[in-house]
């Protein structure tokens, strides 16, 4: 599996507490008996969004005590020493000039670590590139080549693509799509929704003709 190489972790997003682990550092070496609620007073004012549980169990996890906990204090461990799968896909679908210098080394580093991963970043950004572009005629080239990349997972989103080749060809391709269609559709069910589903279908018509856009 593609996402095997990519080492796991069991919690949600702890407030980005990677961006603050140079201050912990610093504070740690300047006060061994920091206690947890001051150092968390003291990232808020910096911008840290996470709350106390938040920080005393992101902290936890990589391993750093503060206080009285904090007679063997373990160094942090650098950003991107644990990423979770859906983050690393994230990256790969982000336009390149949009990615930071650290988010470009983490990803340089997970293709440098997996063939399969540096494979599966070509073809995520051919594909970017042929949406971007409007290059449906490049469509089919691109399926033949993920399907023989030997990725699973990009396979199987290809073979959901040869499904409805045509419209997503076109999909690609031609500069009309059916936003104005869903558009009128979530009006329509906002209508409804304010009238507690409880009208004829003629007033629910003319509602919906005469509503000013």
């Amino acid at each position: 599996m593609l996402t095997e190489n990519l080492v796991r972790k069991s919690y949600k997003d702890r407030g980005m507490i990677e961006n603050y682990f140079n201050y912990i550092k610093k504070r740690m070496k300047e006060d061994s008996c920091l206690y947890l609620k001051t150092l968390w007073n003291e990232l808020r004012h910096m911008g840290y969004r996470g709350g106390y549980s938040t920080l005393s169990e992101a902290l936890a996890y990589y391993g750093i005590h503060i206080g009285k906990k904090s007679k063997n204090p373990k160094k942090p461990q650098q950003s991107g020493s644990f990423f979770k799968p859906s983050n690393a896909a994230m990256l790969f679908l982000t336009s390149e000039n949009r990615l930071t210098t650290t988010q470009k080394k983490l990803i340089h580093n997970l293709c440098k670590s997996s063939s399969a991963l540096e494979l599966a970043l070509v073809l995520t950004r051919e594909f970017r590139h042929l949406m971007e572009n409007k290059l449906g005629n490049q469509l089919r080239d691109w399926i033949e080549n993920v399907l023989h990349s030997g990725i699973s997972e990009i396979t199987t989103f290809a073979n959901r693509l040869l499904r409805e080749y045509q419209s997503i060809e076109n999909a690609i391709s031609l500069p009309w799509s059916n936003g104005p269609v869903e558009g009128n559709v979530n009006k329509l069910k906002t209508i409804k929704r304010q009238m507690y589903g409880r009208a004829s279908f003629e007033l629910l018509r003319k509602r919906l003709v005469l509503k000013p856009t």
